[in-house]
């Protein structure tokens, strides 16, 4: 859906006094199922804490120095089983 799906964050917005806009872009319009979820998509993402000059990267914050494993991955599902 999205026109750069090898996109980063920092794609789908920009800066504007000292403030971060979300501007998505879609291949084409939206369905209206697809509004609402593209509003919920708008509501998890505005609580995002962005940080200008900085490079975007990936933090897997289930893990004490933020990188990514099986087991940390393992530790949030095994109370589902």
């Amino acid at each position: 859906m999205c026109i750069n799906k090898d996109a980063n964050l920092g794609s789908f917005g920009e800066w504007l006094n000292c403030s971060w806009e979300w501007k998505f872009a879609w291949r084409r319009g939206l369905l209206e199922w697809e509004k609402i979820l593209d509003g919920q998509l708008l509501k998890v993402v505005q609580g995002t804490n962005l940080v200008s000059e900085t490079v975007d990267s990936w933090v897997w914050k289930n893990d004490k120095i933020g990188g990514y494993s099986i087991r940390s991955t393992y530790s949030i599902f095994k109370g589902f089983f």
